[in-house]
């Protein structure tokens, strides 16, 4: 019972810093119910807490209950749903206005001739 926020974290795949945004409160408050330091009460998550981490597992597909948080009931099992992200569209070729003449065609580059190299014997 002692790690159980640490395994709803875990469960959600998520770090501290972004569970404690999650639910509105700071990372240090986070870390201090997630570790137990200096609580001593028998709900050790406060009820507006224990609520607004109960509706983000949910969210996240998971869940979860109040029994889940409070009385070590086992974790329930989180369905993961892959999601696609969208690709970003191709860049679109800008419209030329009719005013503005197109650029200039670039004409092929003729190959240099090739030198002669003679070699001359030095006495």
């Amino acid at each position: 019972m002692t790690d159980r926020l640490k395994q709803i974290r875990k469960a959600l795949l998520e770090s501290g810093a972004s569970m404690a945004r999650s639910i509105d409160c700071t990372r240090a408050v986070w870390s201090m119910h997630e570790s137990r330091e200096q609580v001593q009460a028998e709900h050790w998550l406060p009820p507006r807490l224990a609520r607004n981490l109960v509706r983000y597992a949910r969210s996240k597909g998971m869940p979860l209950t109040y029994e889940h948080i409070y009385e070590g009931a086992p974790l329930p099992v989180m369905t993961l749903a892959v999601v696609k992200t969208p690709r970003k569209p191709a860049a679109r070729a800008k419209a030329v206005p009719v005013t503005q003449t197109p650029p200039p065609v670039e004409t092929p580059v003729q190959p240099r001739p090739r030198r002669r190299i003679i070699a001359s014997a030095v006495a």
